[in-house]
This record gives structure tokens, C-alpha cells and sequence, in this order.
């Protein structure tokens, strides 16, 4: 087998990028096309891991928020910040909701399906979660909050509807063009059909 060099293979690997081969895909800030069946990179050569996601447009920049994951366990590693004007070449910002030292989202925890909007009233960035116990029987809908997009986040607790927390599971969010915000919740049971709870918020 011929080795090649690193300038060798990265002529190569460009080259065919121009043929618009799949190998391509594995080249980091060169992507063309999102490509399936193969490992999608940061500009860092890293995997993208933001499983769960939801992406925000603020100016002309998409975010990408999601979960950090790690092979053998589902315990809570933080929330993953990725940026793009593309949406298909992503650059890592920052652990935007680090794993917190106790608490809901602390460690042996579960966080799952970030979603970020900003406030109307207050124009900071809210992000809003499922928490949960690592047995999932601890559920609610969390929220975090930050002056700038990328974080650093801070968590708040649990959203409270008419004075409670939202005991819901999956989750995701809507915002209309009067920026009227949705939180929409599913939950199942044993004897019963999924059902969907939508909560109004005006924060």
C-alpha cells in the first residue's frame, strides 16, 4: 500500500470534491451537499453532535442547538451550539448549556431537545428543554436563558404553567410572525393516545 502525504491526500480528497464524490464529505468547511451515510464535520474535522435539534435564524446566521452525545449512556453532556449561513457547513461555537455541577441537569441527568428563540419583550435568548431523571420519570420542561445566541446559557428551572411545571416528555416550539410563542408537549400513557398540550408564553 502507497502512502500518501498530507498535502498529497488533501489534493486528492479536493479533487474529488470537484467530482462531487461522497468521500468529499469527510473534508471539513467543504461541504457542497449534505451527504448521508457518512460522518457530517465540523470546521474542527469533529462530528457534528447536536442530536435532538432545533436551529434558530438571528441576522443572516442559522444555530443549531442540540445534544452532545456519548456512546453507552444517554445521561445528560450538555447542549452543543453549531453556526452556518449555509446550512450545510457548521462551525462549532460553544457548549452553549454546560452539564451543571447539581440539580435537574446535573450529572446522571437527562437533557434533551434543545429549542431557541429570543424574547420579544426583553430581547434575550430563552432555550427551553425536556429535564428529566436519568430513569425518565422525573420529567418537565426547562429553561435556560442568555444575553447572546451562542451562550453562555443559564438554566432556570422548570417552565411553570399556571403555577406548575410542565410534567411533559418530547417537545418543540413554535414562534409566529407577531411573536406569539408556543411550547407544544407530547405525553403518553399506558391507556391512553399521544396528546399534545400547546402552552402560550409571553416572556
Amino acid at each position: 500500500m502507497v502512502a500518501l502525504s498530507n498535502s498529497l491526500r488533501a489534493g486528492v480528497l479536493l479533487s474529488l470534491a470537484a467530482l462531487g464524490h461522497p468521500i468529499a464529505a469527510r473534508i471539513p468547511g467543504h461541504y457542497d451537499a449534505i451527504h448521508t451515510g457518512t460522518p457530517w464535520l465540523d470546521q474542527r474535522g469533529l462530528p457534528v453532535s447536536a442530536h435532538g435539534a432545533g436551529i434558530i435564524k438571528d441576522g443572516d446566521t442559522y444555530y443549531l442547538f442540540g445534544e452532545a452525545h456519548r456512546d453507552m449512556t444517554n445521561a445528560f453532556a450538555g447542549f452543543n451550539c453549531y453556526s452556518s449561513t449555509d446550512l450545510v457547513n457548521w462551525r462549532f461555537e460553544s457548549v452553549a448549556l454546560p452539564v451543571q455541577q447539581s440539580g435537574p441537569l446535573g450529572p446522571e441527568t437527562v437533557g434533551e431537545r434543545p429549542k431557541v428563540m429570543r424574547s420579544p419583550t426583553s430581547g434575550e435568548y430563552v432555550m427551553f428543554m425536556h429535564a428529566d431523571a436519568i430513569d425518565y420519570r422525573g420529567q418537565f420542561v426547562g429553561y435556560a436563558t442568555a444575553e447572546d445566541v451562542t451562550g453562555p446559557y443559564t438554566f432556570q428551572g422548570p417552565l411553570l404553567f399556571d403555577g406548575k411545571p410542565i410534567r411533559k416528555w418530547d417537545m418543540g416550539t413554535f414562534q409566529d410572525k407577531t411573536a406569539l410563542v408556543m411550547c407544544c408537549c407530547t405525553a403518553v400513557t399506558s391507556t391512553a393516545s399521544p396528546t399534545i398540550t400547546a402552552a402560550c408564553m409571553d416572556r
